[in-house]
């Protein structure tokens, strides 16, 4: 899967792509959950914006996910987004232990 992301986005998403950007940014090569180094991330992917009285950051909607490699962030694909939180979800912290 993280194949097909990479080859048809010409290395711009992909599940190597978002491993490669959360260890760049500081993120803990065992895999293990850190806020900081996950909130930096979902910052350099696109995932969080902020609000509109700049003082805070809020996660994107599902209308805010941008598909098209001209206008989004590299890394931004592929994602999980869920109705019931609203947040959108992430698993390069986990893909650092694997061989991808």
């Amino acid at each position: 899967m993280n194949h097909l992301w990479v080859k048809y986005s010409n290395g711009y998403f992909g599940f190597s792509v978002q491993k490669e950007i959360y260890l760049r940014i500081g993120g803990p090569p065992n895999g293990e959950l850190n806020k900081e180094a996950w909130e930096q991330f979902s910052d350099c992917v696109g995932w969080r914006k902020r609000t509109v009285f700049f003082l805070d950051k809020e996660w994107i909607h599902y209308d805010d996910i941008i598909y098209d490699t001209s206008s989004a962030l590299r890394g931004h694909l592929p994602i999980k987004w869920s109705r019931s939180s609203g947040k959108v979800c992430f698993l390069a912290s986990r893909l650092v232990n694997c061989n991808i």
